[in-house]
This record gives structure tokens, sequence and C-alpha cells, in this order.
């Protein structure tokens, strides 16, 4: 039931998605060929007054048939008049909206003060000052003097940062140059897209109070949205999560991938809709545009790193790495560095983007950078010395080590630490960097593993028996498995005679694949010697204490 209801509301959010989509996405310039004329104070004025007449003209044709062709033109509009002001110091993700409501904001301002006589302003860039005013203003057009824009005539960033100050101390006046409505600014307010039902333009008065510069209704229904996109994300990641832990290793990371795709995409969709149709404005739609596009950012930084661990697990499923345990490791080493790598470029992207000068932060810290470099150095260290025990191999997954510290089987190795699992069943996480530097036994690895006793045979063995013991002990060694090319071969010796027992010395290099192959050799050789021993007419020798006892003085010492 809860997966037809998330297929039902993923398709209604599709649909959703490819109407805000439908209109043709707007041309930041109606004609590539006329650039707006910005080489002098003059120019600038009447490009924004030209712009102006366009807009009057565009918006009334949309009031009366609205249509995704004129919201496409009066965007395109509005997209070009941010040309005329000087938004550096704006962040790239709001530049957009700042112009236009700058934009919105001057137009209002002019429409009530007396006109403006273009020929009062400077036309010549070579004779024009660099700050320039309008007369009986403080709204200035100044030079650019570097960046994309330098040598431009723009509206300055002062005046862009005081416009909101001007326009609420001049909307109240009465308006000296009429048009087809007598605030620009609250006509963006209110204006909405096709895919809006035109009923709610008529709520009563409460839903059209403004929260934030944007209507409380637009506010609710935008919050709606975003919540509806969230909820489908959270649904979605809950299913595909839970199925994931069941999947195939190649398989499981391509299902999480699907998980920050289908988030960004969502939330996407819903800002397509909020700021395409909805059309929020003022603090309200640097809050959702700034908040909307972190998460598309967090979703991208992980959408990239799920695609690292998918493709490190699609290069260990490959027949080169069927063998190569410690080789597999090392690709999804390398993938979860990459993978952290890209993530961080991403968000420091997005950072940028949204006006937070992350690069900068990190390139001005000064000393407090050198103090981060100092903390990250044990970290440094470590994921280096994880490459260098790639690089040397001196264990891999699935060995048995001995360290100075403790021993046990490898469970993994990762960036920073490597996991044993000790005899005990515990867990150790030992740092690479102190792997990397000490001595390690490696069990697993060795050619073989030495067979070696000495049993103690009691003084009735004859040297017949003891010839036929170490014959038939020979021959049973000899059914195992054996490195031809030890240095000593297997041998069954007499080795020393004691007052109480004949030692002898029992010897074998085993090929055992592991220590549990090991233990079950010698067990069964051990049960072989003692077959052996009473087969043969053999006995084992104990330790042997006489105590004399007798009569006599105890004053008096035996002499």
């Amino acid at each position: 039931m809860r997966i037809a209801i998330l297929n039902r509301l993923l398709a209604l959010l599709v649909l959703l998605l490819a109407a805000a989509l439908a209109a043709p996405a707007p041309a930041e310039d109606a004609s590539p060929l006329a650039p707006l004329d910005t080489t002098s104070p003059r120019g600038t004025f009447l490009a924004m007054r030209e712009l102006g007449q366009a807009l009057d003209a565009a918006y009334a044709a949309y009031l009366a048939d609205p249509s995704f062709a004129l919201q496409s033109e009066i965007r395109g509009i509005l997209a070009r008049t941010g040309r005329l002001f000087d938004l550096g110091a704006t962040p790239p993700a709001a530049r957009r909206e700042v112009g236009a409501a700058s934009f919105g904001m001057l137009k209002d301002i002019l429409m009530r003060l007396p006109e403006v006589d273009p020929a009062a302003l400077p036309g010549d860039a070579a004779t024009a000052p660099d700050r320039t005013r309008l007369p009986g203003t403080e709204i200035e057009i100044v030079r650019i003097p570097d960046g994309a824009d330098r040598g431009a005539f723009l509206f300055s960033a002062d005046t862009v940062a005081q416009l909101p100050d001007f326009h609420a101390r001049v909307i109240d006046r009465p308006v000296l140059h009429p048009g087809p409505y007598d605030s620009w600014r609250v006509e963006q307010v209110r204006f909405t897209g096709p895919l809006v039902p035109a009923f709610l333009h008529d709520l009563p008065g409460p839903f059209q109070v403004l929260v934030l510069g944007t209507p409380l209704w637009k506010v609710a229904a935008s919050l709606a949205l975003f919540a509806a996109a969230a909820g489908l994300a959270g649904l979605w990641a809950a299913v595909c999560l839970r199925r994931a832990r069941r999947m195939r290793p190649t398989l499981a990371p391509a299902v999480r991938l699907t998980v920050p795709l289908v988030l960004g995409g969502l939330v996407l969709a819903a800002r397509a809709y909020v700021i395409g149709q909805i059309n929020v404005s003022g603090a309200f739609f640097a809050l959702a545009n700034a908040t909307s596009l972190a998460v598309v950012v967090i979703a991208a930084a992980w959408a990239l790193r799920a695609l690292w661990s998918l493709t490190a697990e699609l290069v260990v499923a490959t027949p080169a790495f069927a063998d190569g345990r410690l080789d597999a490791h090392l690709v999804r080493m390398l993938a979860r560095v990459l993978g952290l790598l890209s993530a961080a470029a991403v968000l420091v992207y997005g950072a940028n983007a949204l006006g937070v000068p992350v690069l900068g932060l990190v390139a001005g810290v000064g000393v407090g950078g050198l103090a981060l470099a100092l903390a990250a150095q044990s970290t440094i260290e470590n994921l280096l010395g994880g490459v260098s025990i790639f690089a040397d191999r001196p264990f891999s997954v699935g060995d048995f080590i001995i360290y100075a510290g403790g021993k046990g089987y490898v469970e993994s190795i990762g960036p920073r630490s490597t996991r044993i699992r000790s005899d005990d069943g515990m867990q150790i996480t030992v740092p690479n960097a102190e792997l990397a530097s000490i001595q390690v036994t490696n069990k697993t690895c060795r050619d073989a593993t030495l067979f070696h006793h000495v049993i103690s045979l009691d003084y009735g063995a004859t040297e017949a028996r003891l010839a036929d013991f170490a014959r038939r002990m020979l021959a049973t060694i000899a059914t195992y498995p054996l490195d031809l090319d030890a240095e000593v071969p297997p041998r069954v010796r007499v080795i020393a005679l004691h007052s109480y027992a004949i030692d002898v010395e029992i010897q074998a290099d085993l090929l055992a694949v592991d220590e549990d192959d090991f233990f079950r050799m010698q067990e069964e050789l051990l049960l072989a010697v003692m077959a052996l021993v009473a087969a043969t007419g053999l006995a084992f020798a104990h330790p042997v204490q006489t105590i004399l006892v007798g009569q006599g003085d105890p004053r008096v010492l035996p002499s």
C-alpha cells in the first residue's frame, strides 16, 4: 500500500515538473545582436526606460490572455534588467531576483518623480565622470572599474542597497507618469504563472498579507510543495535503503545512488514550480532559493560519493579482482577518498554560489590554517600509512597477523585505520600509520607450517621397536601434503637419552592452507603417534622420583 501511494505521488510530482518546465526557457537577451547600451550614463538610463516600456506592453498582454509565451517574454525582460545594476556583491544564485526587484523599485520611484531629461546625463564615455546622479535624487550611475563589466556604466551597488529605503519614502506619493499599473513592485509580488489557479488571487485579505515580502498564500503553497517533495524523498529513501541491505554488493550501491538523485530531482521540481509559477519574492524568495539550492548541492555531493562507491563495486566485480582481496580494498579506499574530495568540491562550489565565501575563508585563516594542518597531520599520516600497506602488501584482508599489541584476523583496511578481529571475538582498530611503522608477522602468508614435537619413551623400548616406530611414523607423515623444498626433510630421530626416558623428535613442514587446516593435521598426527607407540609395544615415559625410607637415629646424618 505504501509503495502504491508513493508511486502515485511521484507520478503527480513528475506531472507538475513537466508542466512547470513546459514553458520555453527564458532567454536573457531578446536579441543577442542588440545588447543593452551601458557605455554612458545616458545610455544606461535610456536602456532602463526602454525595458520599462517593453515590460508594460508585455504585462498588459499577459493580463489580457495569460500564456507561457508571454510569461517567458516578461521573464526575459526582467532577466535583462539585472544587467543595468552593479550586482558584484550579490551572491550569484540571487542576482536574477535582486536585479528584477531593484528594477521594479526603481521603476516605481521614477513614476513618482519629475521627468528626467536624458540630455541632462553625460552621453560620452570619454568625458563622462565616474559617478553621475540622476537630477534631484541620490540615485547614482557609476563606471565599473574592473571585472566582467569593466568600463560599463551601471546603477551603483550603494544605490541597489538603498533602493528599498528610497522606494518606501516615495511609494505613497501620487503617480506623475501613469502606466498600466500604479506600482510594478506590487504587480511583481502578485504575479503568477499560467499554471496557478486564478481564484488564488481573490482569496480574502488575510491571505494577501505580505510575509517576508511574499503574500501569505504563496508562502503556504510553497512550504506545502517543498514539504511534499521532502516527504516523497524520505519515503523513497526508506524503501531503497531497507531493500539495499538484502541486495548484491554491486546492486546495493546503485539503489542507494537513487536516493540523492530523487531528493535533488524532487526539490528542483518543487523549486521550478515555486519560482516559475507561484513566483515568490522578497526575503522569502531568498530563503526558499538558498534553502532549495543548498539541498540540491548536498544531494549532488551525496550522489557523487554514492557514484564513486558504485564504480568501485563494479570494478571489484570484474574477473581481474576475483582473487585480489587486497586490491579490492584498495579500490574501495580510493573510491572513498575520491568520493570525499568530489563531495567537498561540490559543497565549496555550491557555498560560493550561495554567497558563502568558503575559498576566501580557507585562504584567509592564516594561523588558523596552520593549526588546521597540524590537527590533520595524524589523518594524513594514517592515509599515507594505508597507501603504504596497499603498496607493500605486508598482509591482506583475511590474513592472521601478529603485531606489537595483539593478534587476529584482518577484517578491513580503510583510509585511516585497519580493523582486526582478535581470537576472543573483539574488534580492534589500529591506525594505519602505526601498522606501517612496526614489525608485523603474517602467519597466513607462510609457505609451510612446522610440525615439531619431542616425545619421551621409557627404557623398555628396544632398538628394533624404536626403528619400527620411526619407519611407520615417517610413512604416516608422507600421506600429508609436505613442503618438499624445506631445508630439513621430514624426520623421526632419537635425539637424547635421559636418566628416565628416551627422547624422540618428530619434525615435518606441512603445507597447510590456514591455521585451522594445520591444527587439524597436527591433531591427526599426534593421535597417530599415540597409536603407533601402542602398536609397536612402546610406552611413554614419566618422570620418576625415588624416596628412601629407613629407621635410625634422626640426630645422626647418613654418611
